[in-house]
């Protein structure tokens, strides 16, 4: 089996919700954040953890998105995760380490990026994963 996840070297964990107007923001500002920082070659990649209440919302949610997804049907699997990497906010954005553990929080990171300097933002990330 190929690993879907390539030579990708960081992980992100997004929660977040069409319903939630400060998450609509955020995915905005982190589908652009994506793209910049993807330019090249791949090397971040998020993986949507869907809290839509309807399919119709995690539809919409992620139309013309490129990032890796759990479907709206895996409550389960969604409650797990957020409960394994103590997430109780949306929206909400957590780096992974290589075991799949928790790094860090980079929403604020991501937010107060500066068109430019993703790539500079990035590599600060190494020592965390």
């Amino acid at each position: 089996a190929t690993d879907p996840l390539g030579k990708v070297k960081y992980v992100a964990v997004l929660f977040s919700a069409e319903w939630c107007p400060p998450c609509k923001l955020f995915k905005d500002k982190l589908d652009h954040f994506y793209n910049a920082a993807n330019k090249g070659s791949k090397i971040f990649e998020v993986i949507y953890c869907p809290l839509d209440h309807t399919q119709e919302q995690y539809n919409a949610h992620i139309s013309g998105k490129n990032w890796m997804t759990l479907s709206f049907e895996q409550k389960e699997t969604l409650f797990r995760v957020g409960k394994a990497l103590d997430n109780n906010q949306i929206p909400e954005l957590i780096l992974l380490k290589k075991d799949g553990t928790k790094a860090a929080n980079i929403r604020g990171q991501i937010e107060k990026c500066v068109e430019g300097e993703e790539a500079n933002l990035v590599s600060t990330w190494k020592s965390l994963v």
